[in-house]
């Protein structure tokens, strides 16, 4: 993850670390050279530095406000408060990830007062940026979903997930977590990930919600189950028994579909 971690730091120190070079390029001059002409040249990059580090940054961030105001405001035909504009400002900055052609299949069984949904989740992680990037593959949940987890592929690295497991989150202390191995992805690169896992609901509960971690566009969900049950999901653009077909749709981190079920007579869970 050092490659994610340098380019965020470049990305916010650049004109920080320049400044700095400049000034010690520019006293490495002035100290060790007696020619005017060398010396015009060290207070031209110190002069240069000092720019940099202060004059610069508060012109580049005044730039960038007024032009994301101004493209907000022409986009959308009214102003957002401060504080919308900012976050959304802020996702366009930081999104370095989104995923496609995201397929979940889901085998549902029923154990007493308790619901088993066996599932295979498979998506292609595209890196939006021009640089090569570590991705993460990351699964959380809550141990009150009795989680197992089965297998994890990355289908181009050979043996890639032979040892997956999870184990107590460290930034939730009452989560189960699985924390892969990065893989790097160079810029416009994907890369086809696998999960395949266990989890458990009471059947009372009714609700069984899917997160998005990534923007996710599109996505094709599957339920397979008994026929005592009846599963319906969200709402999808293109739906036929058993499967929904989110062709189109932007799922963004935070957002989430749902699987809800219900308990009916044999040969009536259609």
């Amino acid at each position: 993850m050092w490659r994610n971690r340098f380019w965020k730091f470049w990305r916010q120190w650049s004109g920080f670390v320049l400044a700095a070079f400049l000034i010690l390029i520019g006293t490495l001059i002035l100290i060790f050279s007696q020619q005017n002409i060398a010396r015009d040249f060290g207070i031209a990059f110190l002069i240069a530095g000092v720019l940099t580090v202060t004059v610069d940054p508060y012109i580049k961030g005044k730039a960038q406000r007024e032009t994301a105001l101004d493209i907000f405001h022409h986009m959308l035909g009214f102003k957002l408060p401060d504080k919308i504009q900012e976050r959304l400002k802020h996702i366009v900055e930081t999104t370095e990830w989104y995923r496609t052609n995201s397929v979940i299949h889901c085998v549902v069984s029923e154990s007493g007062e308790n619901l088993f949904f066996d599932m295979e989740q498979e998506f292609e992680i595209v890196n939006a940026t021009q640089h090569t990037l570590s991705f993460q593959p990351t699964m959380e949940f809550e141990r009150t979903e009795y989680p197992v987890l089965q297998r994890v592929i990355c289908f181009d690295v050979v043996g890639y997930g032979k040892d997956a497991t999870l184990r107590p989150d460290p930034k939730e202390p009452k989560a189960l977590a699985y924390y892969g191995e990065p893989i790097n992805i160079e810029p416009a690169g994907k890369r086809r990930i696998k999960y395949e896992y266990r989890v458990r609901y009471p059947f009372a509960s009714g609700v069984f919600t899917i997160h998005f971690k990534y923007p996710t566009i599109g996505l094709s969900l599957t339920i397979k189950s008994t026929e005592t049950l009846k599963l319906t999901a969200s709402a999808a653009e293109f739906e036929c028994q058993g499967e929904w077909r989110y062709a189109d749709k932007l799922f963004m981190p935070g957002d989430h579909t749902e699987i809800r079920w219900e308990r009916v007579k044999a040969g009536t869970s259609n």
